[in-house]
């Protein structure tokens, strides 16, 4: 396990295995933004589990779903007041490795070998997350674009965010996040359902919004026959151009720090 403290109080904490990252995680990651169990004293990993199997169809454990952390700092100093029963792992990080989170304004964690591709993706996607709660100019950018966003693509979204076990005052920070850094598969597939046609380039890192057939019954007004009006072509370069700016913003924001370079030298 490796601390590194980072800009604005963030500190990020990297783990060699994934389970080893959720071992220690995961009561306080519930604790802060599950719809069920958020703010209760007295969650157990039994329990997270328990909840995780009963809304999620059982192909993946929680430990193996979960990858990446963030908790703020006051929602930590809350978990460790209501949790004196921190095990061996969990006080290795909170008591130990952070001197009981005093300092921390921001907690993000992930695991990987140093320069892999699970800790540099893991790294950046939690890292939006404390840029969002820590630099009010950034979480301004990105509500602002979150609001551009066609209502349709927006509610395709938001629909399964809820169904990956995210609670609704979360969804705007995971929005920004997720087009920020990178859509996980599943929100990438609701996102094309809603507009077909719509594809993200990982060698370019930017987003692609191609012509398509005219479909029947399809939630997105820019996939429709609309396709080859002006009006249409003028909705999908706006699109387009907001999608390519969460992460424009988000890299913009990270190099006007000297955070960038300590994440990326521990990434």
């Amino acid at each position: 396990m490796q601390i590194t403290k980072l800009e604005h109080g963030v500190f990020a904490v990297r783990f060699d295995t994934q389970a080893e990252a959720c071992q220690a995680f995961k009561r306080v990651q519930e604790f802060y933004e599950n719809p069920v169990l958020k703010g209760q004293s007295g969650i157990t990993k039994d329990k997270v589990d328990t909840w995780w199997k009963g809304h999620h169809d059982g192909t993946e454990s929680y430990d193996e779903h979960w990858g990446g952390f963030n908790i703020p700092g006051d929602v930590l100093r809350d978990f460790l007041s209501k949790h004196e029963d921190l095990d061996d792992l969990e006080r290795s990080v909170f008591t130990t490795g952070l001197s009981g989170a005093q300092e921390v304004a921001y907690l993000v964690a992930g695991f990987g070998a140093i320069g892999s591709h699970e800790w540099t993706s893991l790294l950046s996607h939690e890292l939006a997350h404390a840029m969002y709660c820590v630099v009010p100019s950034y979480r301004s950018m990105m509500e602002s674009l979150v609001a551009l966003l066609p209502k349709d693509l927006r509610n395709a979204m938001n629909t399964e965010l809820l169904a990956m076990g995210y609670d609704e005052f979360v969804l705007n920070d995971e929005i920004q996040a997720y087009l920020a850094t990178g859509a996980d598969s599943g929100l990438l597939a609701a996102m094309k359902k809603a507009c077909p046609g719509l594809s993200f380039h990982g060698k370019t890192q930017s987003w692609k919004l191609t012509k398509t057939k005219p479909r029947k019954n399809t939630a997105c007004a820019l996939s429709t026959t609309k396709i080859e009006t002006c009006e249409s072509k003028r909705e999908r370069i706006k699109l387009l151009i907001v999608l390519n700016t969460f992460q424009s913003s988000y890299l913009h924001f990270l190099d006007a720090g000297e955070s960038a370079n300590t994440a990326r030298a521990t990434g």
